[in-house]
């Protein structure tokens, strides 16, 4: 990108208004909303956008995956479970903890974090272990009094588990059949393929220069569909200021052709994906085939710096183990579900599934957001967690109340919106609006 371009973009996107913003349909189809110029300038665009942020809908940070009284206690304890876990692997850094266990993968993900973040780590949550009882008890429930002996063999079933797993309501003895996919009973279509699409990025307040000198923003993470664990490939948005807004879908040349911002470079700069008709087509964070029904979770990691350090597959390897102490429990119970979350499965793998993806979010969420993000690290996680019943295209175009206006053969969720800031007044606040939309 040449310096006049970069400096163009940095001025039309720069936003003075405040609060994020979606965009209201009929607004953006009608050019004398905004009485856009047949042949717009830098500075008609900027105008564009500064209206955008108080005219549209600023899409929500609810995750749309809810949990009855018996899932909250679950995801509860799976969340109090790991983070004892990783006080005990942090407390003994040179401890040999039982192979595939919680506590090993917790070891194996603190040694692969630089070595800035595994000594707050390791001071924040190895210190846990010798608080009092009672900061104990909030933060590691039943586990609070865990330590480094149980770690190191293989360990029964989890007797704090199995309890709170026969609470349920499912009996002993219960089966469900493997590959049940309520889709395949209807003779209609089907969606076979999603993803999660970024719509815009605004850095509301840049970190401090002084400070660090970031004026970059990577975004990461992964993605758990059924059993699988994806990685999304890093995304990188350098030379932000206080204020900027950065769209990557139409919204802004809602009254252009294509042809007409293709052909201009300040134009396409401004909105890189989507067209007149499809105004919300953003850039792809992740995506995958929709092969059938079942949770899939987003884990995004934000930072200003670097965000890798193993997450992804710290994320895999706490799910793997979470999963099989889970199985382990409900056999012991007698409550047989075959292949555990890998495949549909009925009311106990749609509830399962849900649980682990926002205990996985929850915890995930409190070590980057609470322990590691700090004033020269700055770094935060969100999840949203989405349970789909069936991938039939009828169930997907009534799945959201509000969802976005989509081309013929695609349909999606309504907006989200995931806000994030440091813990110091002179740290960064971004915020990203992104959404979910599955393909015929």
């Amino acid at each position: 990108m040449t310096d006049l371009n970069r400096l163009s973009r940095r001025h039309l996107l720069r936003s003075t208004a405040g609060g994020l913003c979606g965009l209201g349909l009929g607004a953006a189809l009608d050019p004398l909303a905004w009485g856009a110029p047949a042949k717009p300038t830098p500075k008609d665009l900027s105008r564009r956008i500064v209206q955008l942020e108080t005219t549209a809908p600023a899409g929500t940070s609810s995750d749309d995956a809810k949990l009855d009284k018996h899932g909250q206690a679950l995801m509860k304890l799976l969340v109090h479970k790991t983070r004892s876990a990783f006080a005990v692997a942090a407390a003994n850094p040179s401890g040999k903890f039982a192979k595939g266990s919680l506590h090993a993968a917790a070891a194996a993900g603190i040694a692969a974090m630089s070595s800035q973040r595994a000594s707050r780590v390791r001071a924040s949550l190895g210190g846990l272990l010798s608080a009092s009882e009672v900061v104990r008890a909030s933060s590691l429930g039943p586990y609070k009094d865990a330590g480094l002996a149980a770690a190191t063999v293989k360990a029964g079933t989890d007797l704090e588990l199995t309890r709170v797993l026969r609470e349920l309501p499912i009996k002993s003895g219960t089966t469900q059949a493997p590959n049940t996919d309520k889709a395949q009973d209807k003779a209609e279509p089907k969606c076979t393929r999603f993803e999660f699409q970024l719509n815009s990025v605004k850095c509301k307040v840049k970190n401090d220069s002084w400070v660090s000198g970031a004026d970059e923003l990577l975004i990461g993470g992964t993605l758990l569909h059924r059993t699988k664990v994806s990685t999304i490939d890093r995304i990188k948005y350098e030379g932000f200021e206080s204020g900027d807004k950065r769209y990557k879908d139409y919204e802004p040349c809602a009254a252009y052709s294509r042809d007409l911002v293709d052909s201009n470079p300040f134009l396409s700069d401004a909105c890189p994906h989507g067209g007149p008709g499809d105004l919300y087509a953003g850039r792809k964070i992740i995506g995958a085939d929709l092969e059938g029904p079942g949770t899939y979770a987003l884990v995004l990691v934000v930072g200003e710096q670097d965000i890798g350090g193993g997450f992804t597959q710290l994320i895999a390897d706490v799910y793997d183990a979470l999963s099989r102490e889970i199985q382990a429990a409900l056999d012991d119970l007698g409550i047989a579900v075959g292949a555990l979350l890998s495949t549909y499965l009925g009311p106990i793998g749609e509830f399962l599934g849900v649980v682990l993806g926002k205990a996985l979010g929850a915890f995930f969420g409190w070590l980057i957001n609470e322990v590691i993000n700090n004033q020269d690290d700055y770094i935060g996680s969100w999840t949203w967690t989405i349970e789909l019943t069936e991938r039939t295209q009828s169930y997907l175009a009534t799945r959201w109340d509000d969802p976005l206006p989509t081309p013929k053969g695609t349909w999606a969720s309504d907006m989200k919106k995931f806000e994030f800031r440091g813990k110091d007044k002179d740290d960064g606040d971004y915020v990203l609006r992104l959404h979910f939309r599955a393909f015929a």
